[in-house]
């Protein structure tokens, strides 16, 4: 369980539980972080930036990513797979009978292309020492909110990192019908890049940069 508090009420962030059915496949359940964006996966302490990018805010509908829901994942060596099925982005909190959500559904492919260990690629920096990996990712998410249409998304990404240096590639991709509540209820495109990368100079000073583009519309 996880709580956060920011100069007002406690709220509650994470509240899951999980059971190991085998070496390889896990179930989980309750409220968690969605297993789809890469940079909002990263933990935001060990981000490059203080903020995440356009098309991670785009993507996500609201930073904190999270849903309520069951989640199956399988873990090999080299690749994961999870499968979510939840209320949809954007509705996480809210009563299960609420209007507006009803049903999303989160596939998340990964594979360690370079490497030994997915534990390093947890945050995009890399220390000096940092051995090589290279890491590929790839998620759709489909979901039907009452009153609010459809939406699907997808997003891809590379990340690297060797002794000091590191790098991501993000491209997104979203669908949206009637987001905003448009009067004329026309579908929204959407869709995006993100290039990050950092090197270390020395032990404690990383000076970075991040390049995006993102359009609507």
């Amino acid at each position: 369980m996880q709580t956060e508090a920011r100069g007002g009420p406690l709220a509650l962030l994470d509240a899951w539980g999980a059971v190991q059915l085998t070496d390889s496949l896990r179930f989980r359940f309750g409220r968690f972080n969605l297993q789809y964006d890469r940079e909002i996966l990263t933990p935001s302490a060990y981000l490059l930036a203080v903020d995440y990018s356009v098309l991670a805010n785009t993507l996500n509908v609201d930073t904190a990513s999270r849903v309520e829901g069951l989640e199956f994942r399988w873990a090999g060596e080299r690749q994961r797979f999870y499968l979510t099925l939840s209320e949809g982005l954007g509705v996480a909190g809210t009563p299960f009978n609420d209007r507006r959500s009803d049903w999303g559904v989160t596939g998340r492919y990964e594979r360690l292309l370079i490497g030994d260990d997915f534990g390093q690629l947890v945050q995009f920096t890399a220390p000096r020492g940092t051995p090589r990996a290279l890491e590929w990712g790839l998620a759709v998410h489909q979901q039907h909110l009452r009153g609010l249409g459809e939406r699907f998304s997808a997003t891809t990404d590379l990340t690297y990192q060797h002794n000091g240096f590191n790098a991501l590639l993000q491209l997104g991709a979203q669908v949206t019908e009637d987001r905003n509540g448009a009067l004329y209820q026309e579908p929204e495109h959407d869709w995006g890049m993100v290039l990050a990368g950092g090197y270390y100079l020395t032990d404690r000073l990383e000076p970075f940069a991040r390049a995006e583009l993102a359009t609507t519309s």
